[in-house]
């Protein structure tokens, strides 16, 4: 909820009523960004506009990049965007490697991997996971599924990794 002292706050700032609405109800900001950040001059978002055109990135694709990722305008503009056909190339792999597309896309934009990974690096149900997490717990390392999850596919770790490191580093092991 938009209180009027939100309002007040964000003309202090200089940014007007609808602009404020805008940024909390569609584009989901937290207030306090909302109500602090600087409205951007259309003319250096127009600029950026032109370079991300001529890089071949779509208005759409960098308006997406700026108000949904929250990048710099400088990386909405210049950071490649993936070639359509590799995508449809790999996702097509993965189709044939028993890889469903959410699980192709998810490995893609939630852990960074490269096509070619998400692809083509086997599943894992989860029972296998439930058999990593009891050899951590023997191993003292009390890690929930998820943390599990995250360390071996987010963070790299191996396996061996994943199941003998502490989940405080700096705290040895009580055996």
């Amino acid at each position: 909820m938009i209180t009027p002292e939100d309002i007040l706050k964000a003309e202090r700032n200089g940014i007007h009523r609808n602009t404020l609405y805008s940024r909390i109800k569609t584009l989901k900001w937290d207030k306090g960004r909302a109500m602090t950040e600087p409205p951007v001059k259309s003319s250096k978002r127009m600029n950026w506009l032109k370079i991300a055109e001529e890089n071949g990135i779509t208005q759409s694709t960098f308006n997406a990049r700026i108000y949904k990722y929250n990048w710099s305008y400088e990386k909405a503009a210049t950071l490649p965007s993936p070639k359509r056909y590799d995508m449809v190339k790999w996702k097509e792999v993965a189709k044939q490697n028993g890889i469903s597309e959410g699980t192709f896309k998810k490995r893609i934009y939630s852990f960074g991997w490269s096509y070619e990974k998400a692809a083509t690096k086997p599943l894992r149900n989860q029972g296998y996971y439930n058999s990593l997490l009891k050899k951590a717990h023997a191993n003292g390392v009390m890690l929930s599924y998820h943390s599990l999850y995250y360390r071996i596919n987010k963070k790299g770790m191996t396996i061996e990794e994943a199941i003998t490191t502490p989940l405080n580093a700096k705290r040895p092991l009580n055996k």
